[in-house]
């Protein structure tokens, strides 16, 4: 009977960590996605402001896209440190409750930014509102994040509902 039961603790254990790393996985794909959008968006704007000062060159263009590539991996590094650091134990924690939202991520990864940017001295405030603008890359990762991972979570509520009791051993 303990037999059973280990087996069934150890099966359960190695699920929750499959599960841990699948979670890592789109955490990591939806960061990279959101560096490149954020790259993108960035150089945009940059080059949108150059055409507004006509001052559009080719050093200045060159400028602007090596300037919005640096920010595109800024955030993919902010995005993988805090996937390491705080998004997966805060998956797992969540996952271990059955707490299956996505809110509390989006919450965290304001949370993490403002925290990054107030280091850097860049926080957003009454001084500065459009640095508000650097808070929307967490936001649209999470986002990215949330598609890939919902549809999972849905899954496993299902799969759970449909399982069938588990094994009555009668001596």
């Amino acid at each position: 009977m303990d037999r059973i039961g280990d087996q069934a603790g150890e099966l359960e254990a190695v699920a929750r960590e499959v599960r841990a790393s699948l979670a890592f996985e789109h955490m990591i794909a939806a960061a990279l996605v959101g560096g490149g959008i954020s790259a993108g968006v960035s150089l945009l704007l940059r080059v949108g402001q150059l055409v507004a000062e006509s001052a559009l060159g080719l050093t200045e263009v060159l400028r602007a896209g090596l300037e919005a590539l640096l920010f595109g991996v800024f955030v993919f590094l902010l995005a993988f440190a805090a996937a390491v650091a705080v998004f997966t134990p805060m998956y797992v924690l969540l996952e271990k409750n059955r707490v299956r939202k996505i809110w509390p991520f989006h919450l965290t990864a304001l949370a993490v930014q403002y925290l990054t940017l107030s280091m850097l001295g860049e926080a957003p405030g009454f001084d500065s509102p459009a640095r508000l603008l650097f808070l929307l890359p967490g936001v649209l990762i999470v986002w990215l994040f949330g598609r890939r991972i919902v549809p999972l979570w849905r899954a496993a509520d299902l799969s759970a509902a449909a399982a069938p009791p588990g094994l009555r051993l009668i001596q």
